[in-house]
């Protein structure tokens, strides 16, 4: 990491995960999937390592 500015007296924070939420449509801990997702409010994501929402599930491409 590298801070570009006197951080004292300032909050810096990190993050080791690429991504900050992940909606799996997997079973996952003998749960399934209730195929609505979350409803997340109030929460600001700035300059995130990779992606901060990530939404698993069938990915299908067509090339033409």
């Amino acid at each position: 990491m590298y801070v570009g500015a006197d951080p004292t007296n300032k909050l810096v924070e990190i993050t080791a995960f690429d991504s900050a939420l992940v909606r799996t449509s997997s079973p996952v801990h003998g749960k399934t999937t209730d195929h609505k997702g979350p409803v997340i409010r109030g929460i600001t994501f700035t300059q995130y390592a990779y992606r901060a929402l990530e939404v698993e599930g069938k990915k299908t491409f067509h090339y033409q």
